[in-house]
């Protein structure tokens, strides 16, 4: 299976993106997401593993929190998913 991608489209605003979805933590990961980078959720869990640990250091708990905030910044829409897939020579 392919890695999605996803690309930021507006950073987090807690003033215009107000949730009762959004917990500490989520909230904390939303405002890790900066303008114009395409992520991928594994890799970036990954690479703030020291930002995004309050209670638990679990890679499991961390990447949930990767998930969760991904789902609620297409909600507001901060982000898009990057189709990603190759072009068939046919669609070329």
């Amino acid at each position: 299976m392919p890695t999605k991608h996803f690309q930021i489209l507006v950073e987090f605003d807690p003033t215009k993106h107000d949730s009762d979805k959004i917990t500490p933590r989520i909230e904390k990961c939303l405002k890790l997401f900066k303008k114009g980078e395409i992520i991928s959720p594994k890799k970036f869990a990954e690479a703030n593993i020291p930002s995004l640990t309050l209670n638990s250091s679990k890679l499991s708990s961390i990447r949930d929190t990767v998930d969760r905030s991904i789902q609620i910044a297409k909600e507001f829409g901060i982000i898009s998913l990057v189709d990603d897939r190759p072009i068939s020579y046919a669609d070329f």
